[in-house]
């Protein structure tokens, strides 16, 4: 039985604002255009700060490395209702919503054959000494740890989606950890 990771409530807006800050100069060396868009009212999520950081910018960065000519990357946050990911394979929650995070790219995109490898560990598609291919596997165990996934979307030659949904805790809940 795994120790769930001691969480705090976390402003989305806030951990993408300091990934960003922290990517800054890689993006602008790459020239990688980045728009985030995070509602006022998104709700919180549960998580620990410095690993859902890490996570963004894990994700951040691996969409930079897929446009080596520059582009867009745009990060868009939103609530939905978790029904609409009943498929997703979400860890069990009693929320009935999540926080969607995408991560929007116009790079290379992911060869179809590569996209439900992605999170294994090791599994990397850089050139050797780029990339361990242990980012996204990580990325996704933390993600998992707070009750939420990672999803994958790509066409192969458009860009690529990743997108990170977490559940938004119930009122008990926060009061509970408070």
């Amino acid at each position: 039985q795994e120790e769930a990771p001691v969480t705090e409530p976390c402003d989305v807006a806030q951990v993408l604002a300091g990934a960003a800050e922290l990517l800054k100069v890689e993006m602008q060396n790459a020239d990688v255009h980045l728009t985030v868009a995070v509602p006022d009212d998104l709700p919180e999520v549960e998580a620990q700060p410095g690993q859902l950081m890490q996570v963004f910018v894990n994700l951040m960065m691996n969409a930079v490395q897929a446009m080596p000519h520059g582009g867009d990357l745009s990060v868009e946050a939103d609530t939905v209702a978790r029904s609409a990911y009943a498929s997703a394979g979400l860890p069990p929650h009693s929320g009935t919503e999540v926080v969607r995070i995408a991560f929007r790219d116009t790079g290379v995109g992911i060869a179809a054959a590569d996209l439900s490898k992605v999170f294994d560990p090791f599994f990397t598609t850089k050139p050797v000494g780029q990339g361990s291919g242990l980012g996204l596997s990580v990325s996704q165990g933390l993600i998992r740890g707070y009750r939420g996934t990672i999803l994958v979307e790509s066409d192969g030659r458009t860009g690529t989606v990743f997108t990170v949904l977490l559940p938004v805790p119930l009122p008990a809940e926060v009061m509970a950890s408070a």
